[in-house]
This record gives C-alpha cells, structure tokens and sequence, in this order.
C-alpha cells in the first residue's frame, strides 16, 4: 500500500492472473474506507487486515468489483447497474460520510460503462475510477457532454483516473483534453471514434 497523502493510500492494479483496478483506502478518524477492489487475493487480504467499514463500486466491470464480495465490511455502496453484477450492495446515486474527511460517492455521466460512480475527498481529490475512459475507443457524444459539464461543476481540484492512480490531474487538465476529443465529433454521429486513445498517456 501506497501513501498518496495524509488520507489517501492506493494498492496498485495487478495485471496476473487476470486484470484487478486499484484500490483506493481513504482513512477516516475512526474508520478506513475502500473504492473499488478487484479480486487479487493479496489485495483483499491487506484490505482486511486493515480493517474498512465501508466499501464503493465505481462501477460493475470485473476488475473494479470482483474482490468486493471478500471484503469485510459494513455496507458496499454502488449503482443500480453495479447492484446486477454484486448482489450485497447497498444501492445509491449518492451518499455524504464525514468521518473527519469528508467523502461524497456519486453517480456520473458516462460513456465507459451505465452507473459509473466517483468518489471525492475534502473537495480535493476525486476518485474516477474508469468514468472518463471510452468503451473500445468510443465516446458516446451526449454522454461525453455530460461528463464534461459534470466535472466542470464537481467541488474538486485534482482527478485520479483507476490504471493511473500515482496520477494527481488538475481538474482543468481533464477538462482540456475532454473537450478536445468532443471537437472531434461530426455531424449526426452518435459516437466519436479514436484511433487509439492516446490522450491520457
């Protein structure tokens, strides 16, 4: 586990046996908190030794929820759309802890996959999870405009995105380049096409 700040922690991705996001421990003043969690069995052991009370699914792809269901925790909030996939959930758009941070999970648009959910602490970092990244290198162009205006709105500075979590990206960054790859959208296509999505490299 690695330190990203004084309340931030992070248990990077593995790729072996099979892909499993990072993790993200949020500590509280009495409780530690979890954001995802794929199903690599040393994760889920740390995690457990640490001890969460509660657990968030940014959203329902294997490799951000599969070790959730071996997590010893109170409640795992997600999404309606997660709910299908993970069966114990406590099912939310969104919820408010203050446990001397102060967290806020909530849904948000998104052309990844349907009831994708972040995660922001203090109104200083938000967890995306995978939220801004296309599905097969496509944006769905309503739901791109609507990720934007989202962030534009969200009570943040910095962004992690989940396979980047050492990543801390000012808010306006993320912006620049969404709306950069909206301009690319044409006329009565639903869908914005890369080739290769290079951007966040």
């Amino acid at each position: 586990m690695e330190k990203i700040n004084e309340f931030l922690y992070v248990i990077d991705e593995v790729t072996k046996p099979e892909l499993a996001a990072d993790s993200f421990i949020i500590k509280g003043n009495k409780f530690n908190y979890l954001f995802d969690c794929g199903n690599n069995e040393q994760t889920i052991n740390e995690i457990n030794e640490l001890g969460v009370k509660y657990s968030f699914a940014s959203h329902f792809h294997p490799d951000h929820i599969r070790g959730l269901d071996k997590i010893k925790c109170e409640k795992i909030y997600a999404s309606k759309h997660t709910e299908r996939k993970l069966e114990t959930v406590e099912v939310t758009s969104r919820i408010e802890i203050n446990d001397g941070v102060k967290l806020i999970f909530e849904e948000i648009p998104s052309s990844h996959s349907k009831g994708s959910c972040i995660l922001t602490i203090n109104n200083e970092i938000t967890l995306l999870g995978d939220a801004i990244y296309p599905i097969r290198d496509m944006y769905n162009v309503t739901k791109l405009k609507e990720t934007i205006e989202f962030i534009k709105n969200l009570d943040t500075k910095y962004l992690i995105m989940s396979h980047k979590s050492h990543k801390l990206i000012k808010k306006q960054v993320i912006i620049f380049f969404l709306e950069r790859i909206y301009s690319k959208r044409e006329q009565n296509m639903p869908l914005i096409k890369l080739e290769g999505n290079t951007f966040f490299n």
